[in-house]
């Protein structure tokens, strides 16, 4: 935002509720991030990330990911079995006449980016030491690729009582 300093040009809006998946306790997460209407005529966004976790641990069960982003759409349905080991993708770029389905092979912990944000916000990082990295994989349209994080510092958030 150098062209507009101190502006806020979109949103993200989190959502989280209870609810069950093929007879599992689940959580039901979402994100749609979208640019605000004064500064659509820049860059006109609006993506969407749904996805169902179960609720003991957090594994994704089902995710769905709607881009628009300016002419570029694409849509993505993910479907998670993890007795048997796989992901079920069915991606679409808008412009194709017709889905792309692909099955892949995933180990426990893979995640889908939102249920990944959802995590790391729930992780006990007391043994996560500064300058340490770890690698999840990702599933996302039709791969799933493997990406490290790493601890860059601690902050010490306080808070101020006037």
């Amino acid at each position: 935002a150098k062209m507009i300093p101190q502006s806020d040009l979109g949103e993200v809006i989190f959502k989280t509720e209870e609810t069950s998946y093929k007879g599992t306790p689940a959580y039901n997460i979402s994100a749609v991030a979208r640019t605000l209407p004064m500064y659509r005529w820049v860059f006109d966004m609006e993506d969407s990330y749904m996805s169902t976790l179960e609720r003991r641990t957090l594994r994704p069960l089902a995710s769905q990911v709607r881009i628009k982003e300016g002419k570029h759409r694409r849509r993505s349905d993910f479907t998670y079995d993890w007795d048997n080991g796989t992901v079920t993708s069915v991606f679409r770029n808008l412009n194709w006449k017709q889905d792309s389905t692909r099955t892949m092979k995933v180990q426990e912990g893979t995640m889908d980016v939102l249920s990944l944000f959802y995590e790391m916000r729930t992780q006990d990082l007391a043994n996560f030491k500064v300058g340490q990295t770890r690698t999840v994989e990702i599933v996302s349209d039709r791969r799933i690729k493997p990406y490290k994080y790493r601890l860059v510092a601690r902050e010490d958030l306080s808070l101020i009582h006037t």
